[in-house]
């Protein structure tokens, strides 16, 4: 059953289970039908998936954390850049799942979208993107879906830089970084 049960929820988040209604977002601010090549490899956006880092990237996140508990690596899971939070929701359904009460799921994002450019490695593109900009209440309402918001969540709200240092986790087994900026990164 938890294979089952994690299938479902990793599917569900990267927008699979729904695949004859399911869209991505383009470049050009349209939906176009899905190309499930594509979203199994994490290569598109979407529109109702709660994750874009697609199925490869979620295995590759359950693998991990499997490796950290069988291994007693000790610490917890941290994404840093979560959009609607799906990756760190299949997070904390593995830790559910395999009732792993030691470890907690640490989100940090600005939750806002992302910053102006503050270096000449970096362009202001990203910022004006709408589609990029996820408050920390729908982040939230994606985890209260999924019956996984619970004491073991926790929420590292701003900037890399400023939200970081003030973030409480003490000790990292697995870190999943999505900057997208020169600087953030």
């Amino acid at each position: 059953m938890v294979r089952a049960y994690l299938d479902v929820v990793r599917d569900t988040v990267c927008g699979l289970t729904l695949r004859t209604r399911e869209r991505a977002y383009s470049s050009d601010s349209q939906a176009r039908p899905m190309d499930i090549g594509q979203r199994i490899k994490g290569l598109d956006w979407p529109l109702t998936g709660i994750t874009m880092v697609g199925q490869r990237r979620l295995i590759n996140i359950e693998w991990a954390i499997r490796f950290v508990i069988a291994n007693d690596v000790m610490g917890d899971f941290i994404e840093c850049g979560v959009w609607r939070g799906g990756s760190s929701v299949f997070a904390r359904a593995i830790l559910k799942a395999l009732d792993n009460n030691d470890r907690h799921v640490w989100l940090a994002d600005s939750f806002q979208g992302l910053p102006k450019a503050r270096t000449t490695n970096d362009n202001d593109d990203w910022s004006k993107m709408e589609y990029l900009k996820v408050s920390l209440e729908e982040v939230q309402t994606n985890f209260r879906s999924f019956y996984l918001l619970d004491d073991r969540v926790h929420f590292c709200k701003g900037y890399f830089v400023d939200s970081l240092p003030r973030c409480n986790v003490s000790r990292i087994a697995v870190f999943r970084m999505d900057g997208d900026m020169y600087e953030s990164t």
